[in-house]
């Protein structure tokens, strides 16, 4: 695409002003969207708590074995190959934590696991859906 064509896209589509957290709209456009998405990712919780049955068996068809399952209903994300192999990494990042702290001056350093390695759960509200809406099932489970 020729540069002038570029920059006229650009004009036409192209805008941040959404990330301003002084413009008027950001605050009630992010709230609206943190509800949303957070009312997507309980539904699909709930539904994976209410089905569990049916949940194990589309880890199952998803590939994943049962020794996996079973690891990740006693705590280990689907994405570890064994308890150990997780429980290692936690003891590294309790470790790294401190060192990050120091290093840059925080307080509280602190690690989360999300995504498609938490059951039932994922931070893209429209995983699995063409359209981004709030769906009754849980989002696509991915080996």
């Amino acid at each position: 695409m020729p540069a002038e064509n570029l920059e006229e896209l650009q004009k036409t589509h192209v805008s941040t002003e959404y990330l301003d957290k002084k413009h008027p709209d950001t605050a009630n456009e992010a709230k609206a969207r943190l509800k949303k998405t957070r009312q997507l990712q309980y539904t699909r919780w709930k539904w994976a708590v209410d089905n569990v049955k049916t949940y194990i068996n589309v880890l199952r068809a998803a590939g994943h074995p049962d020794v996996s399952i079973q690891n990740m209903f006693d705590g280990t994300p689907l994405c570890f190959p064994s308890p150990e192999a997780y429980s290692e990494l936690r003891k590294g990042l309790k470790e790294l934590a401190p060192a990050i702290e120091k290093e840059m001056g925080w307080n509280g350093c602190g690690f989360i696991i999300t995504g498609s390695s938490v059951p039932g759960f994922s931070q893209n509200p429209c995983k699995g859906h063409a359209v981004c809406i709030v769906c009754r099932v849980p989002a696509v489970v991915a080996r």
